[in-house]
């Protein structure tokens, strides 16, 4: 009986053992299965510290239908004429299952992304994401990758030769490699920690963004399509434009250029502020804006710049301005040089001229404002002659020359020390106390006047009102009890008149 029962003991115990190993083989073929069915499945991952229930745009185009898992979609929103598609999050891991074409997902606190099973992926945004690296290297169709704002170390686009668009600004990137990618015509790493890039193999290349890096040199001279260039603050003290026949804008600011030439048949704009220029030489028959401030330059030949609209140059050490070339400049900044004389009579279009802190003496001053073309004054034409608050201002205008201004039509303004909202305070000229008087608490209406003129006290306090001529001799008197106060100028001939409320003066038209 033993042996019979040890028999039936070990035959049970190998059925058992029979059975479990062909159900263990058959879940591991499972598993198998499985895996590589989903290896196989076409689609994006991600995974996101997004809040679960909170609603974000995403757009999703595939070629066929795409389905979405751990996201439900919420609706669709007319944004300026614009649709956009909502989903709110459910889980962590997100699956958009298809051929996908494009995916933006900006701003979805993702910390993971893969794409490697998006081979038909053409364009991809990933704006503002924290995702610890991105991997591009199996999508050979990918044309369009904005990646800005990732904090990502390292972008490789070896495999990525079809791509034409890129915006990878505002990362943590020290190199760039673009050799392979000929096809590009943007680019941007605009604040990164480049320090050089190669830029010989993108002869497609439009439009070309780079600032706030450490770049050095920069050689545009194999990109002849390029328009735009931004490379503003970096530390470059070279750069190549050769052959830039459509270069249309040129913005180099915050560098450290000490000399620079530009000979360009194409340029609209150029900016060039905040270097250590001493010299720059301009030949650019269409160049329209130029912006040169805060340099060490002492000439500036305008000669071969004939469309020049906009010219800021102010904080430089200027002693000569000659506008003599620019036509159709409307639009000067020269404040903060050491001008002794401005002239503006080959400028008919002129209306906005800032010249504070100068050594623009009162007769030089004179023969500036008989250069000064008159204006309507539906053109609101403004002039920034003085600063106050500038202890070391020179230049000099007198009442009656800022009433020769204003009767061509022109505001006057004290920059004030910057105290005030631009253009600044109302200017009235130096008084024979070589004073400056400025617009006060106190309003004249009307001014010009022919007759009677109402004074508005808004300070309300009983003060006496003194009508001064333009050599300083006291005319009348009258106390000011009311809020407004009328006085009789009709017997007053035509001219200038001061009127002196307390402290504070206003300069009279009388017509």
């Amino acid at each position: 009986m033993k042996k019979i029962f040890y028999s039936l003991c070990f035959f049970v115990t190998f059925l058992s053992l029979y059975a479990t190993a062909q159900t263990n083989g058959k879940s591991q073929n499972d598993i198998k299965s499985l895996k590589r069915e989903q290896s196989e499945i076409k689609g994006i991952r991600l995974k996101t510290q997004a809040q679960k229930g909170k609603v974000l745009r995403m757009e999703i185009t595939a070629n066929g239908s795409f389905t979405v898992k751990g996201i439900e979609f919420v609706e669709k929103k007319d944004v300026f004429g614009e649709i956009y598609n909502y989903y709110k999050v459910l889980q962590e891991e997100i699956f958009i299952e298809g051929d996908i074409v494009s995916l933006s997902c900006n701003h979805w606190e993702l910390d993971a992304i893969d794409v490697s099973r998006a081979p038909s992926l053409e364009e991809f945004y990933c704006h503002d994401n924290k995702p610890a690296s991105l991997d591009f290297s199996h999508n050979p169709q990918l044309k369009k990758l904005i990646c800005s704002l990732c904090d990502i170390k390292a972008l490789n686009l070896s495999h990525n030769t079809q791509l034409k668009f890129l915006d990878c600004s505002e990362n943590d990137l020290s190199e760039l490699k673009l050799e392979n990618n000929k096809k590009l015509r943007i680019v941007s790493f605009q604040s990164n920690k480049i320090a050089q890039v190669d830029l010989g193999s993108l002869a497609e290349l439009e439009e070309f963004y780079c600032d706030n890096n450490l770049l050095t040199s920069l050689d545009c001279s194999n990109n002849p399509k390029l328009q735009v260039l931004k490379c503003n603050t970096n530390q470059l003290t070279s750069l190549t434009l050769d052959n830039l026949q459509n270069l249309k804008e040129l913005q180099c600011a915050q560098n450290r250029f000490k000399n620079l030439s530009i000979n360009s048949a194409s340029l609209v704009e150029f900016f060039i502020s905040d270097n250590v220029l001493e010299h720059i030489s301009l030949t650019a028959p269409k160049l329209e804006i130029l912006v040169c401030y805060g340099n060490l330059l002492t000439s500036l030949d305008l000669s071969k710049c004939p469309e020049m609209n906009t010219l800021s140059c102010h904080t430089n050490k200027f002693k000569t301005l000659n506008l003599s070339f620019s036509p159709k400049l409307e639009y000067l900044w020269c404040n903060n040089n050491e001008l002794e004389e401005l002239d503006f009579s080959s400028n008919p279009r002129i209306l906005s001229i800032t010249c504070y802190s100068n050594s623009i003496r009162q007769k030089a001053m004179e023969k500036l404002i008989q250069t000064l073309p008159a204006r309507e004054e539906a053109e609101m034409a403004t002039i920034i002659l003085v600063d106050s608050k500038n202890e070391l201002e020179k230049n000099e205008c007198s009442v009656k020359s800022v009433n020769k201004i204003k009767e061509k039509q022109w505001s006057v303004y004290d920059y004030d020390g910057g105290e005030t909202p631009y253009p600044g305070v109302s200017y009235e000229g130096q008084s024979t106390s070589n004073e400056r008087v400025h617009k006060s608490s106190i309003h004249l209406y009307p001014n010009p006047v022919t007759d009677y003129l109402y004074l508005h006290n808004e300070i309300n306090e009983s003060k006496e009102a003194k009508l001064f001529s333009e050599d300083g001799n006291l005319l009348l008197s009258i106390p000011t009890t009311n809020s407004v106060e009328v006085i009789d100028l009709s017997t007053f001939r035509s001219g200038s008149y001061i009127l002196q409320v307390g402290k504070e003066s206003k300069v009279i038209l009388k017509r």
